[in-house]
């Protein structure tokens, strides 16, 4: 009975399950079993680092080889954003180390993905073994490497048909992401040096096919890249980016032009989060803006100024964001628990600002 269910049903069912769930339903019989390899299932992965990658060899490394061919979305995220205070250290060195074995299967099977998001790696700093867990998603995102025993083994045991006997030449090579399309570091906070490495190796591998990039809260706070030598030389190398996602503290006139120069005709959107620390840190000249929207047509800039420590967002600092030149299609300010626009220093100029510059623009 439950064999003669059409695969197409069958596979509208296993969509819905739970990893496990689905790992246990393709145990009633063959049909299931058969109907599990589908490769629409498996073609958006989240792993939870902290609780799907917990035992020795877990049911998320085990799927990972057998369908990891298919998957072309992986989220790593992590499911508890504190640490336990009676939970152990090793118990959480193990945990945060398991996720390096997870990403060692993945390039073993030579994965390619076209879009990876890391969700709140902030929580990751907690964690142990957070630089093997960085190191580890550096290599595969792209490195010149030579496969490991564990990997040649885990091939081995995946491989449907014996292969003969590779040269040494060919077991080796600059393995990459050459086909990653969309990077999300959101919330990442990392430091420069590990944010711009990981950034460095995906622009690297993808080369012209990157198409959107989120890089709010990936740098840490006091660490503001926008005038960073290398932050810039990457941005312009981001040829096909049609939306990025940044914070203010990563902008500049140096990386608007960067932008003006490797994306143009190519930018669509261009979204800036605007956080309590930014309140005039550096001002954006006019002009930037002007040569970003000559060389992008098309832009849509969207403002995010959120003031969850200050209440009162003052019209001093707002004004500073907006320009005659920003092509500003929707604006979001938000200021806490408590607003009283009487007490906020001339708030009506803000608003006239708006109506005055953008009542063509704001959608």
């Amino acid at each position: 009975m439950w064999d003669q269910l059409p695969e197409l049903i069958l596979t509208q069912i296993l969509s819905q399950l739970s990893r496990g769930d689905r790992a246990s339903a393709g145990q009633v019989c063959r049909s299931w079993n058969r109907a599990l390899s589908s490769p629409i299932l498996w073609r958006s992965v989240t792993v939870l680092i902290d609780r799907d990658l917990r035992d020795d060899f877990p049911l998320a490394g085990k799927l990972a080889i057998r369908y990891g061919q298919h998957m072309r979305s992986l989220e790593l995220a992590w499911s508890r954003p504190y640490v336990c205070p009676k939970e152990p250290h090793i118990r959480r060195n193990v945990q945060a180390a398991a996720g390096v074995g997870f990403l060692s299967v993945v390039r073993a099977k030579d994965v390619q993905l076209k879009k990876l998001i890391l969700t709140d790696w902030i929580f990751s700093c907690k964690w142990g073994n957070r630089g093997k867990l960085l190191h580890a998603l550096g290599n595969f995102l792209g490195f010149v490497i030579r496969r490991s025993a564990d990997e040649r083994d885990i091939l081995a045991a995946t491989s449907r048909h014996p292969r003969p006997r590779q040269p040494f030449s060919s077991i080796g090579g600059f393995r990459c992401q050459r086909n990653l399309e969309t990077l999300s570091l959101l919330n990442a906070n990392l430091s420069m040096a590990d944010a711009l490495r990981l950034l460095g190796i995906a622009i690297r591998s993808s080369g012209p096919r990157m198409v959107s990039l989120d890089l709010r809260g990936t740098f840490r706070e006091w660490q503001a890249p926008h005038s960073n030598p290398r932050y810039l030389r990457l941005l312009g190398r981001l040829h096909a980016l049609g939306s990025l996602r940044l914070d203010y503290s990563a902008l500049s006139d140096d990386a608007l032009d960067a932008l003006a120069s490797a994306a143009s005709q190519a930018l669509q959107t261009l979204h800036v989060s605007v956080r309590d620390s930014d309140s005039r840190q550096h001002i954006l000249a006019d002009a930037a803006w002007n040569n970003l929207v000559r060389a992008c047509p098309g832009l849509i800039v969207s403002y995010t100024i959120a003031r969850f420590l200050v209440n009162i967002s003052h019209h001093e600092d707002v004004s500073y964001l907006l320009l005659p030149s920003v092509p500003l299609g929707c604006f979001h300010m938000f200021s806490g628990h408590v607003w009283d626009q009487n007490r906020s220093r001339n708030f009506r100029s803000t608003v006239e600002l708006l109506i005055s510059y953008y009542t063509n623009t704001l959608g």
